[in-house]
């Protein structure tokens, strides 16, 4: 599956969050525009790796939340870097 630097970095600090964040605050995590965070969220969704939330109390945020398989697949990232970076000793 590819996704791309942005993607990668979406997901895993949206895994690492442990819950569903506004874009305007994953924008500012890591550090790209509004309209950048739209684009990553938009293919991390045709992917089906999140879904985007609108809460009805708060009808202008957007939040993303990952699906089953975004978890499983960031699950299976984390997994790989442990593997290659991990203490070697």
């Amino acid at each position: 599956m590819e996704l791309g630097f942005r993607g990668l970095h979406l997901l895993v600090h949206l895994h690492l969050s442990t819950s569903s964040k506004r874009l305007k605050e994953l924008a500012s995590a890591i550090g790209i525009s509004g309209a950048g965070i739209t684009g990553v969220a938009d293919q991390l969704q045709a992917k089906g790796l999140v879904v985007r939330e609108i809460p009805p109390n708060d009808r202008r945020s957007i939040y993303l939340t990952l699906t089953p398989l975004g978890t499983r697949f960031a699950n299976w990232i984390g997994d790989s870097l442990e593997r290659a970076f991990g203490d070697k000793s």
